[in-house]
């Protein structure tokens, strides 16, 4: 059912008559401080949402009206939305969470709100791909503490850090704000402590890292089965075990295909996955043998 316009200040009845508007969605700086920074200055922000297969303006419109109130406009495909990536267009998705319906022709708007705010598929793509993101960035910053670079490695326990606190968010079913420290602080006072105690500790940074290093392994250990939920209903399901090419061909795991090797080998030293060999594909097989993964059922009933 259409939702009707409410009473706005901004005059955007207009978009009303164009059958291709499907969607209006309005925000004011005041209502979110800040929270979508991308401008330098604005009062009004307006993300209108088109049924077009059309190419749309890939920059922002920007208005200024008569009370010198800076408007900026987006202009985006329904499809795009619908059936893109979530992981893309983040500042969109800030939009959709928190703005002011305005307009929603055949509900478009209100699918997509209930999509972004936890259908579990989609939910669960997010917290595996921003897991990994964590695992990868503490798993460089221990390689390069070990090798000496300790900027390096700051650098990468730093970005480590935030990858956990976005993942936090997600795990609550919200979307990361771009002040992450500031939603973090209380989703998750642990991770905050830790960030502050990075940035200000008087320790040196060998010592501040390496602490770091310590809850994010412990961190890791404990989400891995949860996080990894995707990936691990897969091992259980594969009876004869299954290879990391057989893994990619695997929709929900794509958004990790790359780092399928080192998530592997986190739940090998865990004890979770076993391995046994087989012969490559003809290409690779004067090369090797490939390993298989099986998921250890009698890890999980020891140790749960």
């Amino acid at each position: 059912m259409d939702k009707g316009i409410r009473k706005y200040s901004l005059p955007i009845g207009h978009l009303l008559n164009d059958e291709l508007v499907v969607g209006i969605i309005t925000l004011d700086r005041e209502a979110v401080e800040s929270k979508i920074p991308q401008f330098v200055e604005w009062h009004h922000y307006v993300l209108v949402i088109q049924n077009t297969s059309m190419p749309l303006p890939r920059s922002p419109i920007r208005l200024i009206d008569e009370d010198n109130q800076h408007i900026i406009v987006t202009c985006l495909a329904a499809s795009e939305l619908m059936e893109g990536d979530l992981m893309r267009n983040d500042d969109m998705r800030r939009v959709i969470a928190m703005g002011n319906i305005e307009w929603d022709r055949f509900g478009y708007i209100e699918t997509l709100r209930h999509k972004l705010r936890g259908v579990k598929s989609e939910r669960e793509q997010l917290i595996l791909s921003k897991f990994t993101s964590f695992v990868y960035a503490y798993w460089n910053a221990k390689r390069m503490l070990l090798a000496g670079y300790e900027l390096d490695a700051l650098t990468s326990i730093a970005k480590a850090l935030r990858e956990w606190a976005e993942l936090s968010a997600y795990e609550e079913g919200l979307v990361p704000d771009l002040h992450i420290w500031h939603q973090v602080k209380s989703l998750n006072p642990g991770v905050h402590k830790l960030y502050e105690e990075l940035a200000t500790s008087e320790e040196t940074i060998h010592q501040r890292v390496e602490l770091v290093l310590l809850a994010c392994e412990f961190s890791i250990t404990t989400k891995m089965k949860t996080c990894l939920a995707p990936l691990i209903r897969i091992l259980k399901q594969a009876e004869n075990g299954v290879t990391l090419q057989e893994m990619e061909q695997f929709a929900e795991l794509q958004v990790v295909a790359e780092h399928l090797p080192m998530l592997m080998d986190k739940l090998m030293g865990k004890g979770y996955v076993q391995t046994t060999l087989t012969l490559p594909e003809d290409t690779w097989a004067p090369l090797g043998f490939a390993p298989v993964y099986h998921w250890n059922g009698e890890r999980e009933v020891v140790h749960g």
